[in-house]
């Protein structure tokens, strides 16, 4: 007998050993089986949507932020309070603030101003203002400057004497303006002066604007056009004669002149009675012509402009009367106020009793 099928009889011998009785399951044990089946099922798909939502909420979550972001870097910086914040620094002689037809207030250290408010200076008086941001104003002496606008624009106007202005650098949306008579300037970040100088007789109220630049750069606009004016540089606005009507249509072409030039800034008062005499003469007979053609607004300015910087004057009565008379038609209320300043001063005068009626009718 060989090997080989010795080996093969007992190799099956030992797997018939080996090999456990299998039991066929039952129909219990198969139903558990296709229940758990159909459970682990159900539970692979919840996961699988649960992870799809989260995925989903999270690229959304992104892209709102991105957005969100977005829209944060191309929108201006909203106008903050602090924007508007203006004070006094340092005073010196009589610097009072007005609002309105409101009494004078007397301007004092710390004392904020705000807009409607004029700061108005006194011969020999100066006061220096410091806005939120740091820019800093010097309004010189017999100077009648208001607060119009505060917020991300801030716009002033300068109805007499001078301003040094140095201003900070601004961000972006903000801009600072300074209003004349007869001119605006813009700039972003600078040191300038502002002055309103004597301009001839000729000269509609015998003033105009001159503007000396002292760093940076400062655009200027007259009737339309606009000028650069760079540091080191100085410029005047033209003259506007007594017979031409102020219009926005008024050619104008301002030469720039370099600095230290031999021209002399003459808005110092005037020693000379005869000279000192024809500003106020100016200022009265630019409030006439307002007065005549309809602006009410520019005449009450200019009476009022010569009423605080010259209160001894011949003509401060006439410019009070004058005043009362134009409020008497717009604001009852104010011309009352006017009429009671009136009569304290002038128990007298001449316009009594027009003083008297309107403070009956303001009660």
């Amino acid at each position: 007998m060989s090997l080989r099928p010795r080996y093969a009889e007992r190799a099956s011998e030992l797997l018939a050993r080996g090999v456990p009785e299998v039991t066929p399951p039952s129909r219990d044990d198969r139903a558990r089986a296709v229940l758990a089946m159909q459970n682990a099922m159900r539970a692979k798909t919840r996961r699988r949507v649960v992870v799809r939502a989260i995925a989903a909420i999270g690229t959304l979550a992104a892209g709102l932020a991105l957005f969100i972001g977005f829209r944060h870097r191309a929108l201006p910086p909203a106008p903050l309070e602090a924007i508007a914040t203006i004070t006094g620094e340092e005073l010196s002689g009589d610097v009072v603030t007005m609002h309105g037809e409101a009494a004078e207030v007397r301007l004092t250290v710390g004392a904020s101003v705000g807009v409607g408010d004029r700061v108005v200076t006194r011969s020999g008086a100066k006061a220096q203002l410091k806005l939120a941001r740091g820019t800093k104003l010097v309004v010189e002496e017999k100077a009648d400057l208001g607060i119009v606008e505060q917020g991300l624009t801030q716009v002033f106007a300068l109805a007499a004497g001078a301003l040094r202005a140095d201003v900070a650098k601004l961000r972006d949306g903000e801009r600072f303006i300074v209003r004349t008579p007869d001119a605006e300037v813009e700039v972003r970040g600078t040191a300038f002066r502002l002055a309103r100088v004597a301009a001839g007789a000729g000269c509609r109220g015998g003033m105009t604007t001159k503007l000396s630049v002292f760093e940076g750069l400062v655009v200027v606009r007259v009737g339309g056009r606009e000028n650069r004016v760079a540091a080191g540089q100085e410029w005047k606005a033209d003259c506007v004669k007594r017979d031409e009507m102020p219009s926005s249509d008024v050619a104008s072409s301002p030469e720039t002149k370099a600095a230290g030039s031999s021209e002399r800034v003459s808005d110092a008062p005037a020693a000379p009675i005869a000279r000192g005499l024809q500003p106020m003469n100016d200022l009265f007979a630019e409030a006439m012509d307002a007065k005549r053609r309809g602006d009410k607004s520019s005449a009450l300015a200019a009476l009022h402009r010569l009423e605080t910087q010259y209160p001894s004057s011949h003509l401060a009565e006439s410019a009070t009367v004058e005043r009362m008379k134009i409020l008497s038609t717009t604001d009852p209320k104010a011309a009352a106020v006017v009429a009671r300043k009136y009569l304290d001063r002038y128990a007298d005068g001449f316009a009594r009793d027009l003083a008297e009626s309107l403070v009956a009718k303001g009660r």
